[in-house]
């Protein structure tokens, strides 16, 4: 029996770690397909892969559009808006948001089925990238096709409450209903959902799960630091809850030597950043500030293992899992983080350091220094502790293989 994998996004951009499970899938799946809404923008990474990536002409999108237009008014859709207006209040961000939701669903749905339907007497798995509208999709595709596995990723912005306070009228009975399972990235992140939308039934419950995506490496290499030069590093994108610029004014106020920070990444507040980098760099002369930019993961594994960084920096106000961490203590790289989401569940006292996720520019450059003055040997042990973190609990191998044992056996 031939096994097929179909893989439903929603993202402009393929993710590192969806990367990593498609990467993986080509070698247990007869085929492989990657649904988007959209045509990926780094869709050149899959030039000359077995995997086929599929998305919508816009013709088919707008056709989709208009269809979701008359769901936007059915009578299961009227019952979730009515319940969230009682309770949230008429709120148009909530009615764009479900109208994107909608329309994504449509495209999702009906590509996958063009894959689906032809491959009777084949094994199908529908894996969701993100518990949102291509859980919905997945869900919807479970109950047209019983026979399959469907099965849906969870992660952070897109199913907690805390982050967006109408993820519970984004059909999550539906979801549940239909699903052969939810798989968190974290236990403390699924604790989170759970809190936020009020709790699951136990047959909903018990089809939840926790799973650890983790990381690849190309080689088995380690960073090492250079004695002469000490140097943080952060890897986002450059977005507000980032909260890069509190790091920017910690340096402002550095003065205990040369620091070199590098930033890999880009985003949003790239250029406003660069000019209030800039200016910092003018005012403090032992301030050394490199914006690499957008960097593919690979660039990203290149420049862990040629340039030598003593810490990375974490200073998000809020997370799941976070995949850049996971990747610098791949390389041996101690790690500070703020204490939320899932971050707890990679870092400890023998890998880097938790923070209070209430940060101001003293704490962070007093937590900075604190590192820097540690003894040399307590920082290669944090090296050797953070790397084997990693090997124990964050290989994508390993965590792969366990994931889709679990899908099978559903």
């Amino acid at each position: 029996m031939k096994k097929h994998l179909v893989v439903l996004d929603h993202e402009r951009m393929v993710p590192p770690f969806m990367i990593s499970i498609l990467t993986f899938a080509t070698n247990h799946y007869d085929q492989v397909y990657y649904i988007n809404t959209h045509k990926p923008d780094n869709i050149g990474l899959f030039v000359d892969t077995p995997i086929e990536i599929v998305y919508p002409d816009k013709l088919s999108r707008l056709r989709n559009s208009v269809i979701a237009l008359f769901r936007f008014f059915s009578l299961e859709n009227l019952k979730q808006w009515v319940d969230c207006v009682k309770k949230e209040g008429f709120n148009y961000k909530y009615i764009k948001g479900l109208f994107k939701y909608l329309a994504a669903d449509e495209v999702l749905s009906n590509e996958a089925n063009k894959i689906i339907k032809p491959q009777k007497g084949s094994s199908v798995v529908v894996l969701a990238t993100w518990f949102a509208a291509a859980a919905l999709a997945a869900a919807e595709l479970k109950k047209k096709y019983p026979e399959i596995k469907a099965v849906s990723l969870a992660h952070s912005y897109e199913i907690l409450p805390i982050r967006n306070r109408f993820i519970p009228y984004y059909y999550v009975n539906k979801k549940h209903k239909y699903l052969d399972g939810v798989y968190f990235i974290a236990s403390s992140v699924r604790e989170m959902y759970l809190e936020g939308i009020g709790g699951l039934s136990d047959e909903y419950y018990k089809k939840t799960h926790v799973n650890y995506l983790g990381s690849y490496k190309n080689q088995d290499v380690l960073n090492n630091n250079n004695p002469k030069e000490f140097h943080i590093c952060t890897c986002s994108r450059m977005v507000s809850l980032k909260r890069l610029d509190v790091l920017i004014d910690a340096l402002l106020l550095w003065d205990s030597g040369d620091i070199y920070w590098s930033h890999l990444g880009g985003g949003e507040l790239e250029s406003c950043l660069r000019e209030k980098s800039t200016l910092v760099m003018e005012k403090n002369p032992l301030v050394h500030i490199s914006f690499e930019g957008y960097l593919t993961n690979e660039d990203v594994k290149k420049y862990y293992e040629s340039h030598p960084i003593d810490l990375f920096i974490n200073i998000s106000s809020t997370e799941g899992l976070p995949i850049s961490i996971m990747e610098a203590i791949s390389y041996g790289i101690p790690v500070m983080a703020t204490d939320v989401g899932g971050t707890n569940e990679i870092i400890n006292s023998e890998s880097g350091f938790l923070i209070d996720p209430e940060i101001t520019p003293e704490s962070i450059k007093d937590h900075i220094l604190l590192f820097k003055n540690l003894p040399d040997n307590e920082k290669q042990e944090l090296r050797k502790k953070a790397y084997q973190q990693w090997k124990d609990s964050f290989n994508a191998e390993n965590n792969l293989k366990s994931l889709f044992t679990a899908i099978e056996n559903q």
